[in-house]
């Protein structure tokens, strides 16, 4: 049996789920897949494409022999497996029944006739922000009549719904029944394209160019909230997607 032995230089979320993807294909290859983690297990809990996980820190030879895999070169990593098909490489979550309908649940109780919107403003790791603007868009009031933001993280909005107090794979349940994703490159941002949200999308160009995540909108060249504000306004509703819920 051809075994894969996958190692991932990072560890933030996005970074580790990115992972997700090149299992699967490796696995479709007729792979035994051993990946090796630092954290976040949680995310590959019932990952049929995963055999064995293993909690081992990487070796300076790791590093210089160059078998890290590098998050903005998928492909090329890839192809040291000897697998030389282009293949669209995009995370994946996998949900148990009960993870699912707590997600439905929860969303169950604040869901109206509003599209739902998951909004991230900030990652420590990201380097693209809007900083405070982000006021200008979730208490607009011709949005709001429109849709309805829920968030994840330590800010305080009034009258928006909160979900941070959740675990990772709570949130990834709750994420699974919104519409649409906005804010930031983050770890979320690559949950939410597990079940195929589309995104708006602050950032560099990593998202579209080294992802594959083509189908959203990245505002790249913004120079005030204002722009971000009325580039959303007149493009979100081409990115809304139907809710799995």
């Amino acid at each position: 049996m051809k075994i894969a032995e996958v190692k991932n230089a990072c560890y933030n979320v996005g970074d580790e789920l990115i992972m997700s993807g090149v299992c699967k294909i490796l696995k479709q290859n007729d792979f035994y897949v051993k990946l090796f983690l630092k954290r976040h297990p949680e995310l590959f809990e019932n990952n049929i494409n995963v055999d064995q996980i293993v909690f081992e820190p990487w070796k300076d030879e790791d590093l210089k022999e160059n078998k890290m895999l590098d998050v903005l070169n998928l492909n090329e990593y890839v192809k040291t497996f000897d697998i030389d098909i282009p293949y669209k490489i995009t995370p994946e979550m996998y949900l148990s029944k009960e993870e699912i309908q707590f997600g439905i649940e929860e969303i169950k109780k604040i869901k109206d006739d509003r599209i739902i919107v998951c909004f991230v403003p900030h990652s420590a790791t990201s380097p693209a922000s809007l900083s405070n603007g982000w006021d200008k868009i979730v208490f607009d009031k011709d949005l709001l009549k429109e849709i309805q933001f829920v968030y994840f993280g330590q800010e305080k909005y009034e009258g928006m719904k909160n979900f941070n107090k959740f675990n990772i794979r709570q949130i990834a349940s709750i994420i699974r029944c919104c519409n649409l994703y906005m804010g930031i490159n983050t770890g979320l941002y690559h949950i939410a394209k597990c079940f195929k949200l589309k995104g708006f999308i602050v950032n560099r160009k990593i998202c579209k160019e080294h992802w594959g995540y083509n189908d959203d909108f990245h505002f790249e060249n913004f120079s005030s909230s204002d722009d971000f504000l009325q580039e959303f306004k007149k493009e979100y509703k081409n990115f809304v997607k139907d809710a799995t819920c």
